[in-house]
């Protein structure tokens, strides 16, 4: 019983410690001053008396009350830190005065003040443009639509010449761009885009010519007859010429979607014939065997001919036919006349 009188007593005196000090004095000054005149003002001493010793044993009191409320010595059981929150280490360290002798003193060093530090953006290097290789096999490329050749390899760039459908062109260089592939043609120097876009590439001039005249025939009026010895000296030497050949169908062969003709073309004003081979795109049903034509067409390359008694190859020229017109022949009947 005395053990929980004690601990209610310890709790209300622990309470009362934590009022303001005001709240305190306040509370000491009432209680006391109840207490003196309760005990004088039952006396039979004079009122003079009385009233005088009151007041001094209240200015005591408040003496009293002031030196023991002092923040400096604390309270009860509360630590001194909490009895002095208006205390803070000073800035050179702690007094010699306020700390044993013996005692080993922490300085408190204030933590390292974060410095904002301002670092400049990179400046962005600019990315050089792409060098323009040499093209590492021979290309050709014939636009299947018309197109333009540009200046520079960039579709903002001037347009140095117009091509139609059908033109092939011989490249030399080739560049990869943001939005494509382009490639330099050699005679104009100008760039065409090749991927994407309108075109078919090439490796061999012959099969670029070949696909050119089946999109997009040259007109006839721009062919040229030729002595065809010529042309079987040098095919290559002929490749992507226009011409003109007169003479007899000595075979002719019907395929799925063309038609090969072997044609013994006659020199011009002469009786001497070279063997020269005719193909056309789409079949010409209408070509027949023995038949004298005039064969317009454009010099693709070569093609390896084989006798049918002999077995003997021959190379000889390559034309695709892309016009057919029915050829005189002599005044014997026998023979195609000569152009």
């Amino acid at each position: 019983m005395s053990q929980r009188i004690s601990s209610v007593a310890d709790s209300v005196w622990r309470e009362f410690r934590r009022w303001p000090a005001w709240a305190q004095l306040g509370d000491w000054l009432a209680g006391f001053w109840i207490l003196v005149l309760v005990v004088l003002w039952r006396s039979s001493r004079p009122t003079w008396l009385k009233v005088g010793g009151s007041a001094l044993f209240a200015l005591a009191l408040l003496l009293l009350t002031t030196i023991g409320s002092e923040p400096n010595t604390g309270s009860g059981d509360r630590p001194l830190a909490q009895a002095r929150p208006e205390s803070r280490p000073s800035p050179t360290g702690s007094s010699p005065a306020s700390v044993p002798t013996g005692t080993a003193v922490a300085t408190a060093t204030p933590p390292p003040r974060a410095t904002a530090i301002h670092t400049p953006a990179p400046t962005p290097t600019p990315t050089p443009p792409p060098t323009p290789q040499p093209v590492a096999k021979p290309t050709f490329v014939v636009n299947t639509q018309p197109v333009g050749c540009h200046e520079a390899p960039s579709a903002d760039a001037p347009i140095v010449v117009h091509r139609p459908t059908g033109t092939i062109q011989a490249m030399d260089l080739v560049v990869r761009q943001p939005d494509g592939v382009w490639h330099r043609e050699v005679d104009r120097r100008c760039w065409t885009r090749t991927n994407p876009g309108p075109v078919r590439q090439f490796d061999d001039l012959g099969t670029a010519v070949a696909f050119a005249v089946t999109i997009q025939p040259p007109p006839a009026a721009s062919a040229r007859l030729i002595d065809p010895r010529e042309l079987a000296a040098d095919p290559t030497a002929f490749i992507g010429r226009n011409v003109i050949l007169q003479g007899r169908a000595l075979n002719v062969t019907q395929h799925d979607d063309y038609t090969w003709v072997q044609v013994l073309a006659l020199v011009p004003g002469r009786s001497t014939d070279e063997s020269i081979v005719v193909e056309t795109r789409p079949k010409q049903p209408r070509l027949l065997r023995d038949e004298c034509y005039r064969v317009y067409g454009v010099v693709v390359g070569t093609q390896t001919v084989t006798r049918l008694l002999t077995g003997a190859t021959n190379v000889v020229p390559l034309v695709y036919g892309y016009a057919f017109e029915p050829a005189p022949r002599d005044r014997f009947g026998i023979s195609c006349a000569p152009p």
